[in-house]
């Protein structure tokens, strides 16, 4: 019996614990919140060309019709140097992956970063709370 009595509260321990790491996102009535990725990025203008934001922003496109980006866009000042002479200091990314190796891999094939525009600056995961459908 006393062997039964340590499975049993071993399963128990292991049944807590779990659920204690467990996140619990509760919301509001008309609310779901799925969990994504919000980047945060740094950005170097020193290192931009004009002829780079077609192809960064075509990338973003395709990512965006694959259903792995949800919204992406320049911080601050939105509006693109030279000619404004006013710069965004950052960016940011919501990606629909909660799997940091799976949302590098697609940040690693922006020429953004594959130039060193931009750089990550943080990454976390997100309940972004919506209106339910």
């Amino acid at each position: 019996m006393p062997a039964m009595r340590r499975v049993v509260f071993i399963v128990a321990t292991l049944a807590l614990s779990a659920l204690a790491q467990q996140k619990d996102f509760r919301t509001s009535p008309g609310l779901r919140c799925p969990q994504k990725t919000l980047v945060l990025f740094n950005v170097d203008w020193s290192a931009f060309k004009p002829d780079m934001f077609n192809e960064h922003a075509a990338y973003l496109l395709t990512q965006m019709k694959a259903g792995k980006i949800v919204s992406a866009g320049a911080l601050d000042i939105a509006l693109t140097p030279p000619a404004s002479g006013k710069v965004p200091n950052g960016a940011a990314v919501i990606y629909t992956s909660t799997n940091w190796p799976e949302v590098e891999e697609i940040i690693k094939q922006d020429r953004y970063y594959r130039t060193g525009v931009a750089t990550v600056a943080s990454h976390n995961v997100w309940a972004a709370c919506e209106p339910e459908k």
